[in-house]
């Protein structure tokens, strides 16, 4: 029952879709200490070298971000009574509940980051004007706060100076703005407009992601993402060895069954240029 029980979680829970991937990666962490996570600066440009000159040596930069991983854990009991009169197979659903359990404590921990707006390492939030990353007087979201949004992701340089050219791939808003936000990334594009004024520039050129956790937040806030494979702004850790949620089976003297389920995670912010944060209005 154990071998099981702990098969059918994972399997649920590789099956199990998640809106955090959309904006950020996975990482690993070896153990419970601090996790100090890397950000590279872009390789330097190329610069010209006359004939019978050496190749200029150039260095890259680096920031170091740290989070913490923690333990997240539930047991259940079901009694030998409960177990044998369990006709209508309500225990074999468990697993599906267990491994939506975990997936939630990562959408969780990554939303709950993001909406922190945590410190990182330059000594500047995530979402700050000196990032560039940030609208401070805040507007609704509309064809012309998405440009904004959108070109300041664009504009982004590198540690070492050099234009990025980040393309925003993901819209996050709270559940309230999901109608206006796909208004504007999905609305009239150039084939299915009435004329060519009417055509909408970000049509289905970005996923908008619903997220109620945004909600608690700022109902009114909302952000734009790159895609994780152009850069990495966020990261969800889980510990090496255990990127699966950890399921033990047992039983007691008494008959009774006991499943243990754990996921030990932490969310990070990893680089600013890829996101930004409107607050809306």
């Amino acid at each position: 029952m154990a071998d099981a029980l702990g098969k059918a979680l994972r399997m649920r829970y590789v099956e199990m879709p998640v809106t955090w991937s959309a904006w950020a990666k996975k990482g690993f962490a070896k153990d419970f200490r601090a996790v100090k996570d890397v950000a590279l600066s872009e390789f330097p440009s190329l610069t010209k070298t006359p004939e019978g000159h050496d190749p200029e040596y150039v260095k890259m930069g680096e920031a170091r971000e740290i989070c913490l991983l923690s333990r997240y854990e539930a047991a259940l009991q079901i009694t030998f009574e409960a177990a044998l009169q369990d006709d209508l197979g309500a225990f074999l659903k468990i697993p599906e509940a267990a491994a939506g359990a975990a997936r939630r404590t990562e959408e969780d921990a990554m939303y709950n980051m993001l909406a922190s707006n945590p410190t990182m390492s330059d000594g500047q939030r995530l979402f700050s004007a000196a990032h560039a990353n940030y609208d401070a007087n805040g507007s609704v979201i509309s064809m012309a706060s998405m440009g904004a949004a959108r070109g300041a992701i664009r504009e982004q340089r590198g540690m070492a100076g050099a234009y990025l050219n980040l393309a925003p791939a993901a819209v996050l808003v709270p559940s309230a703005l999901e109608a206006a936000a796909l208004s504007i990334t999905r609305q009239f594009s150039r084939q299915d407009a009435p004329t060519d004024a009417d055509a909408n520039p970000y049509s289905r050129d970005s996923a908008v992601i619903a997220q109620a956790r945004l909600t608690a937040s700022n109902p009114k806030g909302w952000y734009v993402a790159a895609s994780p494979t152009q850069i990495e702004c966020a990261k969800l850790y889980v510990l090496q060895g255990e990127q699966l949620p950890v399921t033990v089976v047992s039983k007691t003297v008494n008959g009774r069954t006991e499943i243990y389920v754990r996921h030990s995670v932490a969310a990070g912010a990893v680089d600013f240029r890829g996101l930004y944060y409107n607050p809306g209005a």
